[in-house]
């Protein structure tokens, strides 16, 4: 797990949005470029690794650098296209292009985003980071440019906002899909779905008694 903490330096190299979104057609002073998730996410895991195992503040603050980072773009993780500017050196995440684009991204609570979040707001205690992530999955179903299911994010905002209807919405989802779980993907996230979900959300709030 140690090699893994400084796993970001490859980016001066490799750019993970070289294909889909050419640094040649967006703009970006930085010297390298991520993804807010999967590739933030996935670093600031190991970052997070890192410190829990060996009390290493370095990457502690460079988990806290990333956070203000993104809590400082003009809409939070919704800011611009998907590829953002990125600095290895501290952690840094910025962005150049079109202050007007928005975006949104499937991948971004996918593949163990969600579950590293879960772990990094307890621990950080960044209140700033905390509205900014719940913001964020308040709007996400509604700004979102797909039908990629985002359960666990409406399950997240119904459990903290103690909203029956989305906490009704998100039961609904949850069993309207539990015949149609045909492939790996579906099945998976539909189990990651049903364990969150069975947690933060207790049936007496869909009539708004739980506490």
């Amino acid at each position: 797990m140690r090699e893994q903490r400084d796993a970001d330096t490859l980016l001066y190299h490799l750019d993970p949005m070289r294909l889909a979104e050419p640094r040649s057609l967006y703009p970006c002073k930085a010297p390298a470029r991520l993804r807010i998730g999967p590739d933030w996410l996935a670093y600031a895991g190991n970052w997070m690794t890192e410190w829990e195992r060996f009390g290493t503040t370095t990457y502690r603050d460079k988990i806290l650098t990333g956070m203000r980072s993104i809590t400082q773009l003009p809409d939070g993780v919704f800011t611009g296209n998907l590829a953002k500017g990125y600095d290895p050196a501290t952690g840094r995440i910025t962005y150049d292009g079109d202050p007007s684009v928005r975006t949104t991204n499937h991948l971004f609570t996918i593949m163990g985003g969600f579950e590293v979040m879960n772990e990094l707001l307890p621990l950080t205690g960044d209140k700033a980071f905390e509205d900014c992530w719940l913001d964020f999955a308040r709007r996400y179903k509604q700004m979102a440019k797909n039908h990629f299911p985002v359960r666990r994010l409406e399950a997240y905002a119904a459990w903290r906002d103690r909203d029956p209807k989305r906490t009704a919405t998100v039961w609904d989802s949850l069993w309207k899909l539990s015949d149609r779980t045909s492939n790996t993907n579906n099945a998976a996230l539909w189990s990651l779905d049903a364990i969150y979900i069975q947690e933060v959300l207790q049936k007496n709030m869909l009539d708004g008694t739980a506490k």
